[in-house]
Protein backbone atom coordinates (compact mmCIF):
# COMPACT_ATOMS: atom_id res chain seq x y z
CA UNK A 1 0.00 0.00 0.00
CA UNK A 2 1.42 3.39 -1.02
CA UNK A 3 0.49 6.74 0.46
CA UNK A 4 0.06 8.20 -2.96
CA UNK A 5 -1.38 11.56 -1.98
CA UNK A 6 -0.53 11.96 1.69
CA UNK A 7 -0.38 15.62 2.65
CA UNK A 8 -1.53 15.65 6.28
CA UNK A 9 0.33 14.32 9.27
CA UNK A 10 -0.35 14.52 12.99
CA UNK A 11 0.73 12.85 16.21
CA UNK A 12 -2.38 12.25 18.31
CA UNK A 13 -1.70 11.89 22.03
CA UNK A 14 -5.01 10.68 23.39
CA UNK A 15 -5.76 10.71 27.11
CA UNK A 16 -3.51 7.70 27.61
CA UNK A 17 0.27 7.14 27.30
CA UNK A 18 0.06 5.66 23.78
CA UNK A 19 0.84 8.09 20.96
CA UNK A 20 -0.58 7.46 17.48
CA UNK A 21 0.82 8.83 14.25
CA UNK A 22 -1.89 9.62 11.70
CA UNK A 23 -1.66 10.51 8.04
CA UNK A 24 -4.38 11.50 5.60
CA UNK A 25 -4.52 11.47 1.82
CA UNK A 26 -6.54 13.51 -0.61
CA UNK A 27 -4.93 16.05 -2.92
CA UNK A 28 -5.59 16.91 -6.58
CA UNK A 29 -9.32 16.57 -5.95
CA UNK A 30 -9.07 12.93 -4.84
CA UNK A 31 -11.16 11.58 -1.96
CA UNK A 32 -9.03 11.16 1.15
CA UNK A 33 -8.39 8.31 3.56
CA UNK A 34 -7.19 8.36 7.17
CA UNK A 35 -4.32 6.04 8.17
CA UNK A 36 -2.15 5.28 11.17
CA UNK A 37 1.60 4.94 10.64
CA UNK A 38 4.47 3.11 12.27
CA UNK A 39 6.52 5.81 14.03
CA UNK A 40 9.79 3.99 13.35
CA UNK A 41 9.42 2.95 9.72
CA UNK A 42 6.63 5.19 8.43
CA UNK A 43 4.76 2.13 7.13
CA UNK A 44 0.97 2.08 7.21
CA UNK A 45 -0.30 0.26 10.29
CA UNK A 46 -4.03 0.59 9.77
CA UNK A 47 -6.48 2.15 7.36
CA UNK A 48 -8.96 3.95 9.60
CA UNK A 49 -11.33 4.68 6.75
CA UNK A 50 -12.38 7.09 4.02
CA UNK A 51 -12.69 10.73 5.06
CA UNK A 52 -16.43 11.34 4.67
CA UNK A 53 -19.06 13.42 6.42
CA UNK A 54 -22.40 12.13 7.75
CA UNK A 55 -23.97 12.59 4.30
CA UNK A 56 -21.28 10.46 2.64
CA UNK A 57 -19.43 13.34 0.96
CA UNK A 58 -15.69 12.79 0.50
CA UNK A 59 -12.92 15.08 1.75
CA UNK A 60 -9.22 15.57 1.03
CA UNK A 61 -6.96 16.86 3.80
CA UNK A 62 -4.20 19.44 3.57
CA UNK A 63 -3.36 19.47 7.29
CA UNK A 64 -4.32 17.85 10.60
CA UNK A 65 -3.54 18.61 14.22
CA UNK A 66 -4.69 17.33 17.61
CA UNK A 67 -5.67 19.94 20.20
CA UNK A 68 -4.86 18.84 23.77
CA UNK A 69 -7.14 21.58 25.16
CA UNK A 70 -10.39 20.21 23.77
CA UNK A 71 -9.32 16.70 22.74
CA UNK A 72 -10.32 17.31 19.11
CA UNK A 73 -8.49 16.25 15.97
CA UNK A 74 -8.84 19.18 13.55
CA UNK A 75 -8.33 19.04 9.82
CA UNK A 76 -7.80 21.66 7.15
CA UNK A 77 -9.19 20.44 3.85
CA UNK A 78 -7.15 20.78 0.68
CA UNK A 79 -7.86 23.62 -1.69
CA UNK A 80 -9.14 21.08 -4.20
CA UNK A 81 -10.99 18.84 -1.75
CA UNK A 82 -14.02 17.16 -3.39
CA UNK A 83 -16.20 18.65 -0.64
CA UNK A 84 -15.81 21.97 1.19
CA UNK A 85 -12.32 22.94 -0.06
CA UNK A 86 -10.24 25.07 2.34
CA UNK A 87 -12.50 24.29 5.28
CA UNK A 88 -11.70 23.71 8.93
CA UNK A 89 -13.19 20.39 9.99
CA UNK A 90 -13.24 17.93 12.88
CA UNK A 91 -12.04 14.38 12.23
CA UNK A 92 -13.03 11.40 14.34
CA UNK A 93 -9.73 9.49 14.72
CA UNK A 94 -11.56 6.20 15.29
CA UNK A 95 -13.89 6.29 12.28
CA UNK A 96 -12.53 9.04 9.95
CA UNK A 97 -15.92 10.80 10.10
CA UNK A 98 -15.56 14.45 9.05
CA UNK A 99 -17.64 17.24 10.62
CA UNK A 100 -17.33 20.63 8.84
CA UNK A 101 -16.80 23.78 10.92
CA UNK A 102 -16.48 26.57 8.38
CA UNK A 103 -14.51 28.13 5.49
CA UNK A 104 -10.97 29.30 6.22
CA UNK A 105 -10.97 32.04 3.61
CA UNK A 106 -7.47 31.01 2.47
CA UNK A 107 -5.73 27.96 0.99
CA UNK A 108 -3.54 26.65 3.82
CA UNK A 109 -0.63 24.22 3.40
CA UNK A 110 -0.66 23.03 7.00
CA UNK A 111 -1.83 23.99 10.47
CA UNK A 112 -0.18 23.95 13.91
CA UNK A 113 -1.71 24.13 17.39
CA UNK A 114 0.25 25.65 20.27
CA UNK A 115 -0.19 23.08 23.09
CA UNK A 116 0.37 25.80 25.71
CA UNK A 117 -2.50 28.02 24.51
CA UNK A 118 -4.66 26.01 22.11
CA UNK A 119 -4.23 28.65 19.39
CA UNK A 120 -4.12 27.37 15.82
CA UNK A 121 -1.60 28.84 13.35
CA UNK A 122 -1.29 28.35 9.60
CA UNK A 123 0.64 29.26 6.45
CA UNK A 124 -0.36 29.28 2.79
CA UNK A 125 1.01 27.98 -0.48
CA UNK A 126 -0.33 31.05 -2.28
CA UNK A 127 1.18 33.90 -0.25
CA UNK A 128 3.61 34.66 2.58
CA UNK A 129 0.94 35.42 5.15
CA UNK A 130 1.03 34.00 8.68
CA UNK A 131 -2.40 33.19 10.12
CA UNK A 132 -4.31 32.27 13.23
CA UNK A 133 -7.42 30.15 12.70
CA UNK A 134 -10.67 30.53 14.65
CA UNK A 135 -11.63 27.08 15.94
CA UNK A 136 -15.32 27.99 16.16
CA UNK A 137 -15.77 29.47 12.67
CA UNK A 138 -12.77 28.16 10.73
CA UNK A 139 -11.78 31.64 9.53
CA UNK A 140 -8.04 32.24 9.03
CA UNK A 141 -6.92 35.77 9.94
CA UNK A 142 -3.55 37.19 8.92
CA UNK A 143 -1.45 38.22 11.91
CA UNK A 144 1.91 38.63 10.20
CA UNK A 145 4.17 37.56 7.36
CA UNK A 146 6.88 34.93 6.96
CA UNK A 147 8.66 37.15 4.37
CA UNK A 148 9.52 33.92 2.51
CA UNK A 149 7.05 34.18 -0.36
CA UNK A 150 4.46 31.47 -0.84
CA UNK A 151 5.08 28.24 1.07
CA UNK A 152 6.63 25.49 -1.06
CA UNK A 153 5.90 22.33 0.88
CA UNK A 154 4.72 24.16 3.96
CA UNK A 155 4.71 21.57 6.75
CA UNK A 156 3.98 23.31 10.08
CA UNK A 157 4.12 22.11 13.70
CA UNK A 158 4.39 23.31 17.31
CA UNK A 159 6.61 21.64 19.91
CA UNK A 160 5.64 21.07 23.55
CA UNK A 161 6.83 24.56 24.50
CA UNK A 162 4.67 26.18 21.83
CA UNK A 163 7.48 27.05 19.42
CA UNK A 164 6.22 26.99 15.81
CA UNK A 165 8.43 25.29 13.22
CA UNK A 166 7.88 25.04 9.50
CA UNK A 167 9.55 23.54 6.45
CA UNK A 168 9.53 25.74 3.37
CA UNK A 169 11.36 24.96 0.12
CA UNK A 170 13.82 22.42 1.64
CA UNK A 171 14.63 24.63 4.65
CA UNK A 172 13.41 24.46 8.25
CA UNK A 173 12.50 27.65 10.13
CA UNK A 174 10.93 28.66 13.40
CA UNK A 175 8.29 31.38 13.27
CA UNK A 176 7.45 34.24 15.61
CA UNK A 177 3.86 33.61 16.72
CA UNK A 178 2.98 37.31 16.69
CA UNK A 179 4.65 38.58 13.52
CA UNK A 180 5.31 35.36 11.59
CA UNK A 181 8.96 36.39 11.16
CA UNK A 182 11.17 33.38 10.36
CA UNK A 183 14.38 32.27 12.04
CA UNK A 184 16.58 29.94 10.02
CA UNK A 185 17.14 26.50 11.56
CA UNK A 186 18.80 24.73 8.63
CA UNK A 187 18.36 22.81 5.37
CA UNK A 188 16.39 19.56 5.37
CA UNK A 189 18.85 17.84 2.98
CA UNK A 190 15.89 15.88 1.61
CA UNK A 191 15.12 15.09 -2.00
CA UNK A 192 11.47 16.16 -1.79
CA UNK A 193 9.37 18.86 -0.19
CA UNK A 194 7.92 18.36 3.29
CA UNK A 195 4.19 18.94 3.02
CA UNK A 196 3.14 18.09 6.58
CA UNK A 197 4.82 17.90 9.99
CA UNK A 198 4.15 17.33 13.67
CA UNK A 199 5.95 16.76 16.96
CA UNK A 200 5.36 13.84 19.28
CA UNK A 201 5.25 14.43 23.06
CA UNK A 202 8.96 13.56 23.31
CA UNK A 203 9.93 16.38 20.94
CA UNK A 204 10.57 14.26 17.84
CA UNK A 205 9.58 16.12 14.67
CA UNK A 206 8.02 13.95 11.98
CA UNK A 207 7.51 15.08 8.41
CA UNK A 208 5.75 13.78 5.32
CA UNK A 209 8.16 14.05 2.42
CA UNK A 210 7.05 13.91 -1.19
CA UNK A 211 5.11 15.73 -3.84
CA UNK A 212 2.07 13.49 -3.84
CA UNK A 213 3.61 10.64 -5.80
CA UNK A 214 4.78 7.16 -4.94
CA UNK A 215 7.94 8.64 -3.40
CA UNK A 216 5.96 9.90 -0.41
CA UNK A 217 7.59 8.87 2.86
CA UNK A 218 7.79 9.76 6.52
CA UNK A 219 10.97 11.39 7.82
CA UNK A 220 12.32 12.46 11.21
CA UNK A 221 14.17 15.75 11.80
CA UNK A 222 17.00 16.30 14.26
Amino acid sequence: LALLLSTALTVHAARKPKTVLYAASGTFGVAGTLYTLNQTTGAVLTTVGPLKDAAGNSYGMGGMKYNPFDGILYGSTAGDSPTNPSYLVIINPLTALVTPIGPEGAVLTDIAIDPTTGIMYAVSGFNQKFYTVNLQTGLATQTGSTDLGFQNGGGLAANSKGVIYGVDNFTTYSYDKVTGAPTLVGPTLLANLVKAADFNPSGVLYGMEGGGGTDTRTCVFS
